[in-house]
């Protein structure tokens, strides 16, 4: 008897708690979202707004969506902070009220005989939400705030912060607003180095053309000043009495994005403090972080300057050749090995090291200058695939009076270039260490 009787009181529980959160629990959440929203200021959908009127004693800003980001419409025409336009009108569509005073009259009291803002939002030609501001409650917990019914208000303060931010505050910070994903080409023009185009190529690559060869671009270098760029923040917006800018750029960006359409950016030192300027934006700026050192970059600076090109997993073979040594390194599987087994082993850390050193290396630059004519060369590098089909080689020695430096040339290069010795000397070094 007692077991049934405790079986019949875990049942009827099991009754009330799944009664509860079948029929109450959803009630009562009902019940608090109704309570939520007569008590919310607005109700409309933030995604549908597209336009933002702001009416301040100090001035009208008036904000529109413009393809997929926000612009400034008034008092100036520029792109808009979206760190400063979003929490205005998320702040607008999530704001509750605290207090509904009724009708009001009593326009100074509330602070309606001056009122600080009137907000419009539009979503098209529809007025979605008009709300007017006053004063702050006496505690300052609140601000007053009127609908167009007359009725007055108690809101959160944060609307009238959002709401009373500078001018300057809703301009954006950014020196040049575009997306590195949607940049086909960009040409540098520097008073210092000169003119490069840069065109982007299949995955991640870029390329331009010089005296009809097609040479490839730094892989990092060239996409780092659209980086540079795009990162460069306004540390102020310089007066309208103050932006006459005498003389050339220092240098200018033009960019060309996949769509066809061109963004051009000028860079200027003024007295050593750099300032920028948008072709079809009026304002010019100080750039926070000097962005001057984009005019050193040049053609040579910018373009692919690896001296062996070779895909590694093609690599069957690499002979070497120095003054004092040689060595043969074939590939055995995933690892390197020597010809013959009773030489020892290789270290395969230390074998795929010595290959990155020679993808790595770089020359400083190309010369006319004719390769020295000792032989066999002080340094001789080949890199064999299948069937010994030479991938790439190299030969290189001493430059004459230039004891830091060496005359190379490579098959992939095709050119004679000056070569640091330090980085020969670090293919030889990773070259001995790679034995266990």
């Amino acid at each position: 008897m007692g077991s049934r009787r405790l079986l019949l009181l875990f049942l009827a529980a099991t009754v009330a708690v799944a009664a509860y959160f079948l029929v109450e629990l959803p009630r009562q959440r009902d019940k608090d979202q109704h309570r939520r929203d007569a008590t919310r200021l607005f109700e409309f959908d933030a995604e549908r707004v597209d336009t933002i009127i702001l009416d301040r004693p100090d001035a009208t800003l008036r904000f529109a969506i413009t393809g997929t980001h926000w612009v400034m419409r008034s008092p100036l025409h520029d792109d808009a902070e979206l760190a400063s336009v979003v929490p205005l009108l998320s702040t607008l569509a999530s704001a509750g009220v605290e207090r509904d005073l009724g009708p009001g009259s009593e326009d100074a009291r509330y602070g309606f005989d001056a009122p600080s803002a009137r907000l419009t939002l539009l979503a098209g030609s529809d007025t979605v939400a008009t709300l007017e501001l006053g004063d702050y409650t006496v505690d300052r917990s609140f601000v007053y705030a009127r609908r167009p019914d007359g009725h007055v208000l108690l809101v959160p303060t944060a609307i009238h912060r959002a709401a009373m931010l500078p001018v300057n505050d809703f301009r954006n910070r950014r020196v040049a607003v575009f997306d590195l994903a949607a940049v086909s080409a960009y040409t540098l023009d520097s008073r210092e180095t000169g003119t490069s185009r840069w065109t982007r190529g299949p995955g991640d690559s870029w390329f331009t053309v010089a005296h009809g060869d097609t040479i490839a671009g730094d892989s990092v270098a060239v996409p780092a000043v659209l980086r540079r760029l795009r990162g460069l923040r306004v540390s102020r917006f310089v007066s309208d009495a103050d932006t006459a800018m005498t003389g050339p750029a220092l240098v200018t960006v033009s960019i060309r994005r996949l769509d066809g359409s061109l963004l051009r950016v000028h860079l200027f030192d003024h007295d050593g403090v750099a300032r920028a300027r948008v072709d079809g934006n009026p304002r010019v700026v100080e750039v926070a972080d000097n962005p001057l050192d984009i005019a050193r970059e040049s053609f040579a600076t910018l373009r692919d300057r690896r001296v062996l090109q070779f895909d590694p997993l093609r690599a069957l073979r690499i002979t070497v050749s120095t003054a004092d040594t040689s060595a043969v390194l074939v590939r055995a599987g995933d690892a390197w090995a020597l010809p013959n087994p009773s030489l020892g082993t290789l270290d395969p850390r230390r074998s795929a090291d010595f290959v990155r050193t020679l993808r790595n290396l770089q020359f400083l630059r190309v010369v006319d200058t004719p390769l020295p004519t000792a032989t066999p060369a002080a340094f001789s590098l080949v890199v064999y695939g299948a069937g010994d089909t030479i991938l790439d080689e190299l030969s290189a020695s001493p430059a004459p009076g230039e004891p830091g430096i060496r005359l190379g040339r490579s098959r992939s290069l095709g050119r004679v270039c000056e070569i640091d010795t330090a980085a020969i000397d670090a293919i030889i070094a990773a070259l001995r260490r790679i034995r266990h």
